[in-house]
């Protein structure tokens, strides 16, 4: 289902426009794994795992915990719970990476590209399983989006937008 703000312009930078100011905002792990995708995505690489976006997605999400406490809607998270313990140095950042493996992905993945309850026209990724574990294929949509010259924009366009829904 598209926003009448997509049908508008339904280029792939409406398309991850929409994602970033009208996907879900239950907890802003969205904000997280788009600047994980965007620094990924440089990196000409068409296939990432779950490994390959621990480090980026926790080190976004301690970063605006170390500014706002509040990062989602829900009184309580494990994975947070796991990224405040990391910075008050009660948790080493190998262990940090393995909770953010195990509890932050859990419904992020899924629900990145779905917007008034549907996914966007040309989603950026597909996720397949490889043995039992998530892997993300970019598609050519995120590929194209990429050479975008409003691209250098997004990852500041996120974090704005991310701000925002910190202080709401």
């Amino acid at each position: 289902m598209s926003t009448s703000y997509q049908l508008h312009d339904p280029s792939l930078e409406s398309q991850w426009h929409a994602i970033i100011l009208f996907g879900k905002n239950s907890a802003t792990y969205k904000f997280a794994f788009a600047q994980a995708l965007l620094k990924l995505v440089g990196t000409e690489t068409t296939t990432i795992s779950l490994a390959d976006l621990v480090e980026p997605f926790s080190r976004h999400l301690v970063r605006h915990l170390q500014q706002h406490d509040k990062q989602r809607s829900a009184s309580s998270s494990k994975f947070l719970t796991a990224c405040r313990r990391f910075i008050a140095q009660e948790l080493s950042q190998v262990d940090l990476l393995a909770q953010t493996e195990r509890l932050g992905f859990v419904n992020v993945i899924d629900a990145f590209q779905v917007v008034n309850s549907g996914l966007v026209p040309r989603p950026f990724y597909e996720k397949h399983l490889v043995n039992s574990k998530p892997q993300l294929v970019l598609t050519d949509a995120l590929l194209q989006l990429k050479n975008s010259f409003h691209f250098q924009n997004f990852a500041l366009e996120a974090d704005a937008r991310w701000q925002l829904v910190e202080t709401a």
